[in-house]
């Protein structure tokens, strides 16, 4: 499922949006009519538990920052088997890191990138 965390002035907080992503009808800028968002990608959800994220967001394209500041925020829904999905420089391919590791050294020392076009430029 795709997510978006927009701010939400009523409470000062960062909510959190999920939805099924429908080619061509909806996606990630649906969320907020296009408006600027705090972060932005796909997640996998396994019985109740969120068990994969990553940054993927082809319009937003998020970068280790704004992505790492989302994952802080979804602390609470965190499980110790919940992985992030980055690019791994080093080995030219996407690996899953646990979300205890990508929160104590998002970029690795810059071996990892939220997109693999990221690590090229």
């Amino acid at each position: 499922m795709i997510w978006v965390a927009l701010f939400d002035k009523a409470t000062g907080r960062h909510r959190f949006y999920t939805h099924v992503c429908k080619l061509a009808k909806f996606h990630h800028s649906s969320f907020g009519a296009g408006k600027s968002v705090a972060g932005a990608g796909e997640w996998v959800i396994v019985d109740g538990r969120l068990s994969l994220i990553s940054a993927n967001s082809g319009h937003y394209r998020p970068d280790m920052n704004l992505f790492a500041q989302a994952v802080r925020w979804m602390t609470p829904a965190l499980q110790e088997s919940t992985n992030v999905v980055l690019f791994d420089k080093n080995e030219d391919k996407y690996v899953a890191r646990s979300a205890a590791q990508f929160l104590a050294a998002p970029s690795g020392g810059g071996r990892y990138f939220v997109h693999a076009s990221a690590a090229t430029n």
